[in-house]
């Protein structure tokens, strides 16, 4: 019942649009755009709200267009579509005040009533999710470009780095030291920036593998695990030792730099206490060898820096070699939604049968993908 009122109260909301009917001459005369690459609400909302709660008639795609409609309003003529970039937009016959007024009052209107319907599909789609049938947002390419991003920035400090340490003499020396000192730092945050960025790529790919893989536990289950449980859940570190030699390192990067700059540098060894007569001293003075949190800088020299991006450059060179994974990683270089469904993993699992096949494949589906997008 509850669903029913809701309904009533979008269609209360829309209640002055009426259905156009446009004569064939008259599909020409919509030429002026006087709302064009509306992204909020999204397309999808909209196209619900006009062609599925208001029955308007869909009168087909065009270039760039899956759908479009006309709609009376206040007199006026106005035709809605999406576009294919994931936008929406408002055309008229007319261009004046009038019109445009009219066309930000229908996207008001639409966006008023767009927030009940997002509400019941938030609802009705939950139900899909606990059935695991949904999809991963590929979120790989935008990831991986922080990623590139970050080690190009450690790699062009380096360079800089190993050349000022190249002409440093006694003439020049403070001249260059401070030079050398100022670069470290920079190398040391954008070091901290490229372990971020690669536990964050590390995160979603964890996703994407247990999509494939389909271990016997629950997705969101998966999720809520350490880190480390959830890599081992997907890689069998006692069979697969070339990936539990990087892990170790992985780990140990972790466990160094990535948690302790992640957690603001709090824990015990940020804790000091004064001591009468001496001052503030660590619980351990062993603390103070920990260069995190009492070094000049933190990720301690270029060569840490070197190893770090080694280590994350292995990583990904076996995944992207390393059976089954170096299919995982291609089709997710495509940028395709990743399902969760099994039956659909399963029927693109059947096309990993040779690398080149399988990338034969995803050329063609991306074709029929961006077709249908």
């Amino acid at each position: 019942m509850k669903i029913i009122d809701e309904i009533k109260k979008i269609k209360l909301i829309l209640k002055d649009f009426k259905q156009l009917k446009p004569s064939e001459e008259d599909y020409f005369k919509y030429k002026y755009n006087i709302l064009t690459g509306v992204t909020d609400p999204p397309h999808y909302i909209v196209k619900i709200l006009l062609l599925g709660i208001l029955r308007f008639k869909n009168y087909g795609g065009g270039d760039k267009v899956t759908w479009h409609t006309y709609l009376q309003y206040k007199g006026h003529k106005f035709e809605i579509h999406d576009f294919k970039f994931g936008t929406w937009s408002i055309k008229s016959t007319e261009n004046d005040e009038e019109t445009l007024k009219l066309a930000n009052e229908i996207y008001f209107k639409i966006n008023r009533a767009s927030k009940l319907l997002d509400k019941l599909l938030y609802n009705s789609l939950k139900y899909e999710i606990k059935s695991q049938n949904f999809y991963l947002n590929n979120v790989y390419h935008k990831l991986h470009y922080i990623y590139e991003f970050y080690k190009k920035k450690v790699q062009d400090k380096i360079k800089e780095y190993e050349r000022l340490d190249n002409i440093c003499n006694e003439k020049n020396f403070m001249v260059i030291y401070d030079k050398i000192m100022e670069i470290s730092k920079e190398i040391s945050a954008y070091s901290f920036a490229l372990i971020q960025s690669f536990f964050s790529l590390v995160e979603f790919l964890l996703d994407v593998f247990y999509a494939f893989e389909q271990p016997s536990i629950d997705f969101f289950e998966f999720r809520n695990r350490d880190w480390s449980e959830r890599f081992k859940i997907i890689f069998n570190l006692e069979k697969e030792k070339d990936i539990k030699q990087i892990y170790d390192q992985i780990i140990e990067i972790k466990r160094k730099y990535r948690n302790p700059l992640a957690h603001g540098l709090y824990n015990e060894a940020n804790l000091l206490i004064r001591v009468p007569n001496i001052g503030l001293i660590p619980l351990s003075y062993n603390y103070l060898l920990n260069e995190v949190y009492y070094g000049f800088i933190e990720i301690v020299d270029i060569n840490n820096a070197i190893s770090i991006i080694n280590t994350f450059e292995n990583f990904f060179t076996l995944l992207w070699n390393k059976t089954p994974y170096k299919f995982y990683m291609l089709y997710v270089s495509y940028g395709f939604p990743i399902p969760m469904n099994k039956t659909a993993i399963s029927k693109i699992k059947d096309k990993m049968t040779t690398y080149d096949n399988f990338r034969e494949y995803l050329e063609r589906y991306v074709e029929w993908f961006n077709y249908f997008s």
